[in-house]
């Protein structure tokens, strides 16, 4: 699965990857590995309730974050989603963190 993530965090409650450009977010027809969703369901069990925090478009590569669990995904959008002027800054670990507008 290594291959197929560029995993930068993960918990219980976040998955932190780096996505490739070229890679679509949401599910496509073209196989259930051939978009980010279809990585991250085969990584975390497809019985796992996802949800995309934030997305890129398919030309574009970058940090992708992924809730785990649906309470997480409105205040993490939130944190990322700052007014414009101010910049916020999502903690994911000792390591990591995600600069918002």
């Amino acid at each position: 699965m290594a291959l197929l993530l560029n995993i930068i965090h993960e918990d219980n409650e976040l998955l932190a990857v780096n996505k490739p450009a070229g890679l679509v977010c949401h599910p496509s027809k073209n196989g259930p590995l051939s978009s980010l969703v279809g990585r991250v369901r085969a990584h975390v069990g497809e019985a796992a309730q996802t949800h995309l925090i934030n997305r890129l478009d398919r030309e574009t590569s970058g940090v992708v974050l992924i809730a785990k669990k649906p309470r997480l995904r409105p205040p993490a959008a939130r944190a990322l989603g700052a007014p414009s002027g101010h910049q916020r800054i999502l903690e994911l670990g000792p390591r990591a963190s995600v600069r918002g507008p």
